[in-house]
This record gives structure tokens, sequence and C-alpha cells, in this order.
């Protein structure tokens, strides 16, 4: 039996697979429950936000689990909480601010 050479060039491809195990591997998976917590969000709501496309997307691990990386919810935490953490001030407010003020 002769053993013919194939044409991918894994060699190449070896250092992005270890770079992507390192990756993976201090990535932490979370259950629904933590994600729960983290968010502060119904389950309901996780999965209308997936939906649409505003939320991470969960990961298979088997037929009756799915979990969703630590990473993608924590940015996606911070960059929720960076939108609504300048609020948007109508003439009333600043009014009111201004008021305060003196």
């Amino acid at each position: 039996m002769r053993l013919t050479r194939c044409l991918f060039p894994f060699d190449k491809m070896a250092p992005l697979f270890e770079a992507e195990k390192k990756d993976m591997a201090n990535d932490r998976y979370m259950k629904i429950g933590e994600v729960l917590e983290r968010t502060s969000y119904s389950r309901a709501q996780i999965y209308r936000l997936m939906k649409s496309g505003e939320f991470p997307s969960a990961y298979r691990l088997s037929k009756n689990r799915v979990a969703w990386k630590e990473s993608e919810v924590d940015a996606w935490v911070e960059e929720r909480q960076s939108i609504f953490l300048v609020p948007q001030l109508d003439k009333g407010q600043k009014l009111l601010e201004e008021v305060w003020r003196r």
C-alpha cells in the first residue's frame, strides 16, 4: 500500500490550529442559568435576542445541552453597559440639572 501526500497544506495550518486550541482552552462555557444571572434577562428574552442576532449564539455541546462562551457574553454585557451609561437628556431634565447646580 502506497501513501500519498495530501494536497491540503496541514503543516502550514498547524500554527493556526494551535492558536485556536489555546483560545478554546482559555474560554469557559456558561449554562443558561449563569447567562440569566449575568445578563438579568429571562430565558425567553435571551432566545429572542439570539434569534434577532443581538445576542451571541449558543454552542450545542450535546443533543440536549447548549452553552455560551463566557468571553462572548461578557463582551455583550460590556457593550450594553456602555450604550446605556450615556443617557440622553431631554430639555426638561437639562433645566432641572441647571437648577440643581445653582
